[in-house]
């Protein structure tokens, strides 16, 4: 090669350096720099996608290198399929789970009380449940359609007879306290063609209402069994974690949409046969 083609090249491998929208950065030589991580996305690596705590005494899954705590991964399957909770990767037993001690060391390190913090945190759902309780949800204004008449007005009435006295009031239960309703979507998968999408996705319900419930309301709406068949989803940031089946509305809010004005959209398909 000439020195004229290799100058060339030179030149044109700088120019799409240039253009490229990637920007290379020069590497950190200095030892006491600090790089900030939000901890919102931090509690997310370290949350266990069972249990939605921080991950105690993990294990990973040689066969897709997901972490879980001890207790939920060996109660998983032991008592469900032989298969990944998060991405239902299947695992043929209990000997493709070995035991993470750095993950655990860097989890000691980040929280050294974590049984404090997990009671702090806990207090802060309490607040944030009751204070979500609390706020009442804006009504929109009624529109009223272009080219209709104003409502007639109302004319004065003669003055209505003196009413009978009452009868003496029974005796009535006390009011059982109802419990917190949720808005939220349920959505069809985009990749899911096996079945149907609902008809009403904006569904309102109680706080209570877990995932199972939810996997029978789409087994009735959709005319599908066996129910068990349907994943529920919530996409993240980063990923989409399968719910379990033992998680509450309550818990799900809680954990992935604190925020008051985020809207909670939950997805649902059809589980993927075992092994793909």
């Amino acid at each position: 090669m000439s020195r004229a083609s290799s100058a060339s090249a030179r030149s044109l491998s700088a120019s799409a350096m240039e253009e490229s929208p990637f920007v290379r950065r020069p590497p950190i030589s200095d030892e006491n720099h600090e790089i900030t991580v939000s901890s919102q996305y931090l509690n997310m690596e370290l949350t266990c996608p069972v249990c939605l705590r921080i991950l105690h005494k993990t294990e990973i899954v040689m066969e897709c290198l997901h972490r879980f705590c001890s207790e939920c991964i060996q109660k998983c399957l032991r008592v469900g399929k032989n298969e990944c909770p998060s991405c239902r990767k299947h695992v043929p037993s209990r000997r493709s789970l070995r035991p993470d001690p750095n993950f655990d060391s860097l989890i000691q390190k980040i929280y050294p009380d974590l049984e404090a913090f997990e009671i702090y945190e806990e207090k802060m759902i309490a607040a944030f449940n009751k204070k979500r309780a609390e706020t009442p949800r804006p009504r929109p204004p009624k529109r009223q359609r272009v080219g209709t008449p104003p409502p007639p007005r109302r004319t004065a009435r003669p003055p209505a007879p003196a009413p009978a006295p009452a009868p003496a009031p029974a005796l009535r239960r006390p009011k059982e306290k109802q419990p917190n309703t949720v808005n939220f979507v349920l959505r069809l998968h985009p990749h899911e063609t096996g079945v149907a999408g609902l008809a009403r996705e904006y569904l309102s319900t109680s706080d209570q209402l877990k995932v199972q419930h939810l996997k029978k309301f789409l087994g009735l709406k959709l005319r599908y069994s066996p129910v068990d068949d349907f994943e529920l989803l919530i996409a993240l940031e980063h990923q989409c974690v399968v719910l379990n089946d033992h998680l509450s509305l309550a818990q799900i809010v809680a954990h992935f949409a604190p925020d008051v004005d985020v809207e909670v959209v939950l997805h649902y398909r059809l589980a993927r046969p075992t092994g793909v």
